[in-house]
């Protein structure tokens, strides 16, 4: 298997394909590489046909030191998938939600070219750090997921090789994102409990046949500059899940950013455009408890990103204890409603 990261290989090899891809005709510029994320090698390559992006998992993640072993484990040919995902997803999502297209998969060398999503705009990610929170881009991230569940639940939406990697995928990342936080001595041992408590509970009670993205977060989502957004990053998907973990996850990090920038009042209204549009899109599938397990996933996040298997580096450390604490009160709260939430990030008592 060739290796990206070796330049002259990388030279090549890219010359090669773009010539594939669009013909003799195509003009190749400059190639830089993407640092962001922790487990794949990214290259931007700018061509007179658009930029692409190539994009190689190897067997050792990029970051190996950085994550922890659940994550460093995945198996590398895990962005092979991400085309299963976005084939199922494209047809259904509205031109305001922008999905990358694969150009190929080199299945050999294990690496994959997509088109460019980003459309002048922004990282999310960076527009929260900011201070930035759009209500509009939140409301697409409503509405992207919303979608997203509506028109794939109640079908075996298989990503993997069968049902059963899928639902391995499914255990694996919901149990990364909440009772594997639990081990940590910074979290108490009653949080502990109530993890270990709400990933068997969901595991046996909220697992349904619906496609769940399960790295729906600001890393991977474009803030365009026509309010529209463009989503990448397939690779962790599962044709299983619970629909809220998608919804607890990404507004877990508006949480988290509010709580960073000292909780700017859009910050809020993103919080529940969000759930609104999303709630809205859904319609009256049978999921049960929604909102009190989007508020539990939510609460996790914060905690996980100081103390999971990918912390984020964004985070002061000076702030460490602060997420870990306001996001155990929420996952202890046993709460079911927003705007209870809003005031545990108003510094208020919940």
């Amino acid at each position: 298997m060739i290796e990206l990261r070796d330049e002259s290989v990388r030279v090549r090899y890219i010359l090669d394909k773009c010539g594939e891809i669009f013909g003799d005709k195509v003009v190749v510029g400059n190639t830089s590489f993407i640092d962001e994320g922790v487990m794949n090698f990214i290259y931007k390559v700018e061509t007179s046909e658009g930029d692409l992006f190539f994009k190689q998992a190897l067997i050792d993640v990029k970051n190996k030191g950085k994550v922890k072993q659940d994550l460093a484990s995945i198996p590398h040919q895990r962005i092979k998938y991400e085309k299963n995902v976005i084939d199922k997803l494209k047809m259904v999502i509205p031109d305001k939600i922008v999905l990358p297209r694969i150009h190929m998969y080199d299945e050999m060398n294990n690496i994959l070219i997509l088109s460019d999503v980003r459309g002048r705009g922004e990282l999310l990610q960076n527009a929260l750090l900011s201070g930035d929170f759009d209500t509009n881009i939140a409301s697409n991230i409503g509405i992207f997921l919303g979608l997203s569940h509506k028109l794939t639940y109640g079908f075996r939406n298989t990503v993997r090789d069968d049902i059963e990697e899928d639902k391995k995928n499914w255990e694996i990342f919901l149990n990364m994102r909440t009772r594997g936080i639990a081990s940590s001595q910074k979290l108490s041992k009653k949080v502990g409990s109530e993890l270990g408590r709400f990933y068997y509970d969901v595991l046996n009670n909220n697992t349904y046949d619906v496609l769940i993205n399960m790295d729906c977060c600001p890393k991977n989502i474009f803030q365009r500059k026509d309010k529209s957004i463009g989503v990448i990053d397939f690779e962790l998907a599962s044709g299983v899940g619970d629909p809220a973990y998608d919804v607890g996850f990404i507004l877990g990090h508006y949480f988290l950013f509010s709580i960073l920038k000292d909780n700017p009042k859009n910050a809020i209204d993103s919080i529940h455009a969000i759930v609104d549009t999303y709630v809205e899109c859904i319609g009256d599938l049978n999921i049960g408890d929604l909102i009190s397990r989007v508020i539990k996933y939510a609460g996790a996040v914060m905690p996980y990103r100081v103390v999971g298997s990918s912390p984020a580096g964004y985070i002061p450390k000076d702030r460490h204890e602060e997420l870990i604490s306001k996001g155990s009160r929420i996952i202890l709260s046993n709460v079911n409603s927003l705007d209870e939430v809003v005031l545990l990030l108003k510094k208020e008592s919940i």
